[in-house]
């Protein structure tokens, strides 16, 4: 899985975030804003 940049993930709509955050196995991210999506995101990408 390539990884995204943050511009990438904040340009994203909510529902493809929902998903790459469930692929990546992250936890309760239904329950997340979408900046704090993102940087979950990010967190468990490495970066």
């Amino acid at each position: 899985m390539a990884v995204l940049s943050r511009d990438a993930l904040e340009d994203s709509p909510l529902a493809d975030l929902h998903t790459l955050a469930a692929e990546l196995g992250l936890d309760g991210y239904r329950r997340l804003r979408k900046a704090e999506l993102v940087e979950a995101i990010l967190a468990r990408q490495g970066g």
